[in-house]
């Protein structure tokens, strides 16, 4: 009821979720796929979704994954509702969903495959941990922790030089966690010493 104060009508969406009303999905897919609704109920209803079935909403979250890039909604709508998804289908379009240019939308797609199993973000570490959005990154560099390898290794040392200090810490705690590993101290050594050779003035806090 578009009469009911915003405050009510998300707490009522809320309260549907929390109590898995499956009756209540008829008016939630209405209010998810209705654009002209505000951003903040559509998405109060797409958790709300999620909350209450863990498959079936593919259907509802893929046309929502492949409208227009200008605005993150549609695509966070997506990832949303599927963050209690683990089929084939659902990983595909969450892997789709990571590679966004959207930080809102690649941070929760990213994030439900990594609750999932990290390794099947494997293949998409390069754009995650080059994403211009911290928490994308984020994802990344715990997917690289996860790897764990030279590679990896290479890969981290680099974001020592990255522009938020949190993560530089993460990414320099991994390091110290590689270095305990007999096969990689070496290479965390060379890693560490080739960015206090270069240039990058964040790699040497």
């Amino acid at each position: 009821d578009v009469t009911v104060p915003k405050a009510l009508r998300l707490a009522a969406i809320r309260g549907l979720g929390v109590a898995s009303d499956e009756e209540a999905m008829a008016p939630l897919t209405r209010l998810v796929t209705n654009s002209n609704e505000s951003p903040q109920l559509r998405l109060a209803a797409a958790r709300a979704m999620a909350a209450i079935r863990t498959e079936g909403l593919v259907g509802t979250a893929k046309p929502l994954a492949t409208k227009t890039p200008d605005s993150p909604l549609p695509g966070l709508l997506a990832a949303e509702l599927l963050q209690q998804h683990s089929a084939r289908d659902a990983i595909d379009l969450l892997l789709q969903l990571a590679e966004s240019q959207h930080g809102s939308v690649a941070a929760s797609a990213a994030q439900r495959l990594f609750d999932l199993d990290p390794t099947l973000l494997y293949d998409l570490i390069d754009s995650l941990t080059h994403h211009p959005d911290v928490n994308v990154r984020r994802v990344g560099v715990r997917t690289l922790r996860h790897r764990a390898g030279v590679e990896s290794t290479i890969a981290l040392a680099d974001i020592l030089g990255d522009r938020n200090p949190k993560l530089r810490n993460l990414a320099a705690q991994i390091l110290v966690e590689f270095a305990e590993v007999a096969e990689l101290k070496p290479v965390v050594i060379e890693e560490v010493d080739r960015q206090l050779r270069g240039d990058a003035w964040r790699s040497l806090e």
